[in-house]
């Protein structure tokens, strides 16, 4: 059983956000061997949010909540995950973008996977990407075709980490 929600909202010229979660409830009934029968839930809520800021400067964020419940002994998992990055839009007519990026601000992220087949029940942890920073230089070249430029606010939308 699942469930989500997403709220998204371009409050002002300046701000825009979008929340969302997304919640799992897993029942495995094994008609092979009872033993394996087994219940788990996972969720995953974030907040994605962009401000921009006078003279060209733009701060980003988004943070990420996940959690699962009823895993094998020691996999349960209840982190944050959290990025942010600050730009500068450059030249007239600020068609470049500088940014400094921070990724896994909180030093937290995991990867778990629960593997469900006939004959057993598998939760694995894996290693993956930690703390980064990152430095971009983003320049838009031209429109293509005859489609209008996208509003500030709509390039804004496409800037999104999810791990």
């Amino acid at each position: 059983y699942g469930l989500g929600l997403v709220l998204s909202s371009n409050i002002s010229e300046r701000v825009d956000f979008t929340i969302s979660s997304q919640s799992s409830f897993n029942t495995v009934e094994n008609s092979l061997s009872t033993r394996l029968n087994t219940e788990y839930f996972s969720q995953n809520s974030s907040l994605l949010a962009n401000f921009i800021i006078a003279n060209g400067f733009v701060f980003r964020t988004t943070l990420n909540h996940q959690l699962y419940n009823g895993l094998s002994e020691g996999f349960d998992q209840n982190y944050w995950l959290w990025n942010m990055g600050l730009a500068k839009k450059l030249f007239k007519n600020e068609r470049g973008e500088v940014q400094l990026s921070v990724f896994d601000l909180l030093k937290q992220n995991t990867n778990i996977q629960r593997n469900v087949t006939e004959a057993y029940i598998e939760d694995v942890q894996t290693e993956v990407l930690q703390q980064y920073f990152m430095l971009t230089f983003t320049y838009q070249i031209r429109n293509f075709g005859n489609a209008p430029a996208k509003r500030e606010n709509e390039e804004r939308r496409g800037w999104d980490w999810r791990h």
